[in-house]
Formats: structure tokens, C-alpha cells, sequence
């Protein structure tokens, strides 16, 4: 057990590590730290499960006339086109099944203490059955871990989040700057 926890911890507490990445992606689930239009954004692009990141403007006569050409029929205008404006990579680690404290926390760390109390000899069979089963989930479990904190190291740096400030253009708003201050403590790549 010794060595599963030293494992953990590495994964844990590393430099970027699972606390690092799931303390920095709460704060972006956190309107009261992140501007309501960027957590929106970002839910939008986990409940899509793309990273594709685009803005509405209006369509050019051209494009009218392909989507009519395509089918579609006009009615009263105006008309307007998704414009994508970036690509946010790592989205993935705010997906609910990459939840960090989840993997390493729940399903690991609680269980790893569970079974310090346990008194092996004395189980009965459908309580060593439970916890051999468990022991089987130990390893894919780490590796889910080590690919959400491979995810969040993705996502969460500047050059890939800064896309999302066209989101609140060049407000003064405190929760504004909290997100800027959150972009300028980031790993540029």
C-alpha cells in the first residue's frame, strides 16, 4: 500500500500536478472567480464535447445564397454564421468522468484507508471478493489520472485559454481581471 500511496502523491502533488489541475479547473467552473460568459462557454464546450470555439456574426450575402443553395429556405433575416475563433485543447479534463479528486481521492485514497482497517482473516467471502475486485480497478484507475492531469496541462496554459477573452472583451469587471490574473499565472504552453 505504501508504494500505491507514494504513487499517488507523485501523481498528486508534481509540479502541474492533480491538485494543481483540479484546483485550476474548479476556479474556471467558478463564476464568482471566472466571468459567467467563460464558465458558459466552457460548459457549452464539455456538454458538446468539442474544444471548437466560435463566436456568431453575420453571414455575407454569399453564404445566404450557399445555404439556400444547400436547402435551406429563407425566411426574414438576419442571417448569422458560427465563426470558429480557436481551438481549446484539454477540454477534455473537465469532463465529470476526469474529475480528479474523484479518481484519486475517492476511489483511491478513501479505499486505500478502508483497507488498513480491514482484518483480512476475518472476511467473509463477498467482502474479499468486493476488495479483490477493487484491487483489480487500482491501475486503470492511476492511468485515467495520469491522462486528466496530461488533459489539464493542455488546457490549462495561457496561449490556450487566451481565446476565450474575446469572450469579455476589454471589460474592467473584477471577475474579469480575476480571470486575466488566472491567464497570467498560467504555463505559456
Amino acid at each position: 500500500m505504501e508504494e500505491l500511496e507514494g504513487r499517488i502523491d507523485t501523481l498528486s502533488f508534481g509540479e502541474f500536478g492533480a491538485k494543481w489541475v483540479c484546483k485550476t479547473v474548479g476556479t474556471l467552473k467558478n463564476p464568482a472567480k471566472t466571468p459567467i460568459e467563460i464558465t458558459r462557454t466552457l460548459d457549452n464546450l464539455v456538454r458538446q464535447k468539442s474544444g471548437r470555439l466560435t463566436r456568431p456574426r453575420l453571414a455575407t450575402e454569399k453564404e445566404i445564397d450557399q445555404l439556400e443553395g444547400s436547402g435551406v429556405k429563407k425566411g426574414p433575416g438576419p442571417y448569422y454564421i458560427d465563426e470558429v475563433i480557436g481551438n481549446v485543447r484539454g477540454i477534455e479534463a473537465m469532463y465529470g468522468e476526469n474529475d480528479l479528486r474523484e479518481l484519486l481521492t475517492v476511489r483511491l485514497e478513501e479505499k486505500i484507508k478502508e483497507f488498513k482497517e480491514v482484518q483480512i482473516d476475518a472476511l467473509q467471502l463477498k467482502d474479499l471478493i468486493r476488495w479483490s475486485k477493487w484491487t483489480q480497478t487500482i491501475e486503470n484507475t492511476l492511468a485515467s489520472a495520469r491522462d486528466a492531469i496530461t488533459m489539464g496541462r493542455l488546457l490549462l496554459t495561457r496561449s490556450n485559454l487566451s481565446p476565450l477573452l474575446e469572450k469579455i472583451g476589454s471589460s474592467k469587471d473584477r471577475v474579469d481581471e480575476l480571470f486575466r490574473d488566472l491567464l497570467r499565472s498560467l504555463p505559456e504552453n
